[in-house]
């Protein structure tokens, strides 16, 4: 069973990975993103990947490595030798069950790090890929202060930025209500992003600054206007928020089971972030539990079938996959609307392979 399981564990990797193949080689060859950060970007994405994968690898590794045993007819001759076919799969059921506690783990820990270090690393390579941007668009790079940055024209020969203008508005931290506000007017100027650490130095010559405070009172009002030969700002990536009342200080997918736990404990959080959480930590606990109910149903159904094929092989497990995610998205949807029987649905395929699986072995059994 351990080479098709490879194999298909490197299939359905791959057909999952395939969605994000031209991205990531865009951001390599043609962005100048630098390997180590594309490496790392490759490193956070391959886990949580491998986590919906391994079920499905474990399913093609037992129709085709049982389903040959069956073929040639090494079922039967230990069954008329007395051997107990539960003796004989037991080490699968085994493997299934020591892999259903490591990716319930990886879900409750791991791979919630690992999804918050790839979104983290994909806003650093946003501030790459500014220096890039193309005439005429506006970029907010997501910085400690709103910022938003036009260019009208690059020079073709030096790359600078030419007939630009940039707005940046700073919070005063005591009183959100005052503002100001600072729009920049400048000749040429240049965008040097520093993605490990974290920042972006913004450099313009020959320009108008304003400086545009917003009144708390209308004798407050200032209006500053300067001139400079050249001006320089290093803006810092945008830093967790601190949790406002009633929201989340994350994604949910970025959230450990621990973290989701708490969060739901809290009587003012929103409605709909409620049943993103719940959504999110089934949907963690159902998909583990399909190793052991992928082993359950493929023992027996590799030995009625017996598909020798890889492409019957794989034409079945394609199918049984495609029904349990089905039943498990209605779940997690129905959960997500604050649904009762949300619940009960994201974790009913598990249940439905592994009933029919003890039903078709017990079957099996007294054949």
């Amino acid at each position: 069973m351990v080479s098709p399981t490879v194999l298909g564990l490197i299939v359905f990797t791959f057909v999952l990975l395939a969605t994000h193949l031209f991205r990531l080689t865009d951001l390599l060859v043609n962005r100048g993103i630098p390997f180590p950060l594309f490496a790392g970007l490759v490193g956070t994405l391959l886990p949580p990947l491998l986590v919906l994968t391994t079920p499905m690898a474990l399913l093609v590794g037992v129709l085709l490595g049982v389903g040959r045993l069956a073929a040639d007819n090494e079922i039967m001759a230990m069954r008329t030798s007395g051997v107990h076919l539960l003796r004989v799969f037991a080490p699968a059921l085994l493997v299934a069950a020591v892999l259903t506690v490591g990716l319930w783990q990886a879900n409750a820990t791991w791979v919630p790090g690992l999804v918050r270090a790839n979104t983290r690393l994909l806003d650093l390579i946003k501030f790459i890929v500014a220096s890039q941007i193309e005439p005429g668009r506006v970029f907010n790079p997501e910085s400690e202060h709103n910022v938003a940055v036009y260019f009208r024209h690059r020079n073709p020969l030096t790359q600078r930025m030419e007939g630009i203008t940039m707005k940046i508005v700073v919070s005063d931290a005591e009183d959100a209500r005052t503002k100001t506000d600072i729009v920049v007017s400048a000749r040429e100027g240049r965008l040097e992003p520093d993605p490990f650490a974290g920042v972006m130095d913004v450099t313009l010559s020959s320009g108008t600054m304003h400086h545009l405070d917003t009144p708390t009172t209308a004798s407050d009002f200032r209006n500053i206007v300067v001139k400079f030969s050249t001006a320089r700002w290093r803006l810092q990536l945008a830093k967790e928020e601190a949790v406002r009342p009633g929201r989340l200080p994350r994604k949910s997918r970025e959230m450990t089971n621990r973290e989701i736990t708490g969060a739901l404990k809290r009587p003012s959080l929103d409605r709909d972030d409620r049943g993103s959480l719940r959504s999110e930590i089934q949907q963690r606990r159902s998909i583990p539990l399909a190793c052991v109910a992928f082993i359950l149903l493929g023992v027996p159904l590799a030995i009625r079938v017996r598909p020798t094929g890889k492409a019957v092989a794989f034409s079945i497990a394609f199918g049984l996959i495609f029904f349990y995610y089905l039943m498990l998205k209605w779940g997690a949807s129905l959960s997500q609307n604050d649904s009762a029987a949300g619940s009960f649905i994201t974790f009913l395929p598990n249940i439905l392979i592994a009933g029919v699986g003890v039903l078709l072995f017990y079957r099996t059994l007294r054949r």
